[in-house]
């Protein structure tokens, strides 16, 4: 007994009390990510969060051009601002039919972009820009992470549990065929305003984990994983926010064994989940193909989800 004491002891004193902090932010971050983004998979959307990533920097820079001093509040603001106003006019260039949504992504991510890059020459003057750790924001700083953030990521993980549980049968109806959900009378605008609120929410929180270039890898990939070991829509967003959570939890020991940061180290975990999870994928396929008599249609496919906007068939 005095034994094991000793070893939970001896454990307890290896693990720094600040890691505790960037576990707990880095899983309760992927557990909301990986919950919500699985929606962005399933309606098609996936560069939305890379757009949106892209188009809050600039906002956070301008919140701290205007207070002159890294004032979370007026930045996180900022950020908000500026990603709702890139996915106003992304709707806006893709109404009339004559730039496809992925153009009119690209437009604004560029262009919102080139903004932020001018606002990062100009504060590179500013002495107190560089102190105030700007350029965090590109990559991600996860080890930032202090106890007084844990709060607010609490908040957002619970936020998103309970907007999806509270609107899971509209949720369904929504993403696999709209037009049923028009006429079912369910406000649709509605639910994409609250979908993209949520969307914008986690972004902006998420970039000091995983940053500017990496947060769209954050959102999408535990979905894209999860694609590959179910078919059932609950299961899948139930496994994304896991997956999501254990990827934040791993790349953060990960990182912190092997001194690599660790928002990179979290995406790079996950990208070996989602091969992994394409490789039990397709030894699965080819097992059930050799017990069944070949066919054309035994080609790869991914699980049948139904797509987005047209109801499914009953074949």
């Amino acid at each position: 007994m005095k034994a094991m004491d000793g070893t939970i002891l001896a454990i307890s004193y290896e693990i720094n009390p600040a890691l505790v902090s960037v576990v707990l932010g880095t899983a309760l971050l992927g557990l909301a990510t990986g919950a919500l983004g699985s929606l962005a998979v399933l309606r098609r959307n996936s560069l939305l969060g890379d757009a949106l990533s892209h188009a809050a920097y600039p906002g956070l820079l301008a919140g701290f051009l205007l207070s002159g001093t890294k004032s979370v509040g007026l930045m996180v603001l900022g950020a908000i601002l500026a990603a709702a106003m890139a996915l106003y006019l992304t709707n806006l260039l893709g109404k009339g039919g004559r730039v496809r949504p992925d153009a009119a992504l690209a437009l604004v991510m560029g262009c919102f972009f080139g903004i932020a890059m001018v606002l990062q020459s100009h504060l590179q003057q500013n002495p107190s820009a560089a102190q105030a750790g700007l350029k965090d924001y590109l990559f991600g700083q996860a080890g930032l992470l202090l106890e007084e953030d844990i709060p607010l990521l609490v908040c957002l993980a619970l936020l998103v549990l309970f907007v999806l549980g509270w609107g899971w049968s509209r949720w369904k109806i929504i993403t696999f065929d709209r037009s049923h959900a028009l006429s079912l009378g369910i406000h649709v605008p509605f639910w994409d305003m609250l979908y993209s609120f949520l969307l914008i929410l986690s972004v902006v929180i998420g970039l000091q984990v995983a940053g500017v270039v990496l947060m769209s890898a954050l959102l999408v990939m535990p979905g894209c994983a999860s694609r590959y070991w179910t078919t059932r829509m609950s299961s899948l967003v139930t496994l994304s926010g896991i997956t999501g959570a254990f990827l934040g939890i791993g790349g953060t020991f990960t990182a912190d064994e092997l001194s690599w940061p660790p928002g990179p180290t979290i995406v790079l975990l996950g990208f070996i989940w989602l091969f992994i999870s394409y490789g039990a994928f397709e030894i699965r396929r080819k097992k059930r193909a050799l017990r069944q008599p070949f066919s054309p249609g035994n080609s790869f496919t991914p699980p049948p989800f139904p797509i987005p906007g047209k109801a499914p068939s009953n074949g």
